[in-house]
């Protein structure tokens, strides 16, 4: 393997860990939950999960149900 990239680490944003000192290393920012349609699409579940604890007194486990 000539390299590796992350996008996530368990304490974000990360400042100080070991890979960061390896050459052939790359470290992103886990910003996959932030663009456009992501976004929207928590927006719609969240509508729904709104509905449907007013229409059908329903409790939903998530606020990502319906995606």
């Amino acid at each position: 393997m000539a390299g590796a990239a992350l996008d996530v680490f368990e304490n974000e944003p990360v400042k100080e860990h070991p890979l960061l000192s390896l050459g052939h290393f790359m470290a992103f920012s886990h910003v996959a939950g932030y663009t456009r349609e992501a976004v929207t699409q928590v927006g719609i579940a969240c509508a729904r999960n709104i509905v449907d604890v007013l229409v059908h007194g329903n409790r939903p486990a998530s606020v990502m149900n319906g995606l």
